[in-house]
């Protein structure tokens, strides 16, 4: 049996109520939403600076380490070829001339990378300056450090002081090298809050270059037998030091043992 034909198009006749239909609108956010969608970036935007700044700050301690135990490397090689010592400092006045440590280390071609020479966490000095990791100091009346041999000459006029490895009883427990700074007072403004050539173990008494605790608290150090350790206020003070600089680069005690 046939079936009839509807009398009328199906298919125009749906087109014809579709196009009739209004399409629904789209729902703003609202101003809560907003607001919920902005703190989530901030939050997301802080742990991430938080995070990159850690990484950095990561990164420059592993390479303060190794620039450390590099400049220790040269240094034991200096001394083997200087009967097993290190210059601390030299001044002639006549010549009026003075040379550092560091400045030994590069003039004698032992201290190719100037680089070593200094921590990457704080800006880099310029080369010429006595910015740049310290040196234990030389000051019999403060510190009494082992190994020291000072010779003045006619009165001030010639003085050369090195440091003899041999003479120093522990050199396990000896910082020789360490992040060091000045300190924020010091008379030339162009150097305070720098990395500071010297390093006292009571810079709070004296009120000159210490060791810096900058690395979140801790200090990178070279001892005399070339090993490099990183220690926190109690680590320092069990190796003989008496204060030091925080991050801020104020005097602190440390607890001695």
């Amino acid at each position: 049996m046939a079936v009839d034909s509807p009398p009328y198009n199906l298919k125009l006749a749906k087109r014809s109520h579709s196009a009739g239909r209004v399409p629904p609108t789209r729902r703003a956010f609202t101003l809560m939403e907003v607001m919920i969608a902005v703190s989530i970036i901030a939050v997301v935007s802080v742990l991430l600076v938080t995070w990159t700044r850690a990484t950095r700050e990561s990164a420059a301690k592993v390479r303060c380490i190794y620039n450390l135990s590099q400049l220790g490397n040269l240094t034991f090689i200096y001394a083997n070829d200087h009967g097993g010592r290190m210059l601390y400092y030299h001044y002639d006045r006549d010549a009026k001339y003075e040379r550092w440590w560091r400045t030994e280390l590069t003039s004698k071609g032992y201290l190719k990378d100037e680089k070593i020479a200094y921590c990457p966490s704080l800006v880099a000095p310029n080369p010429q300056t006595v910015q740049s990791y310290g040196m234990r100091l030389y000051n019999p009346k403060a510190d009494n450090p082992e190994g020291y041999d000072n010779k003045n000459i006619n009165k001030g006029e010639l003085v050369t002081t090195y440091v003899h490895f041999s003479r120093i009883s522990r050199p396990s427990t000896y910082p020789f090298y360490a992040d060091s700074v000045q300190s924020l007072d010091y008379s030339v403004a162009t150097r305070a809050g720098k990395q500071w050539h010297r390093f006292s173990i009571n810079p709070a008494a004296t009120n000159g270059g210490g060791i810096h605790l900058r690395h979140n608290g801790r200090a990178n150090v070279w001892f005399a037998d070339g090993h490099v350790e990183s220690l926190d206020a109690k680590g320092l003070g069990q190796v003989g030091i008496l204060s030091a600089y925080n991050e801020k680069i104020e005097p602190i005690a440390l607890p001695q043992p």
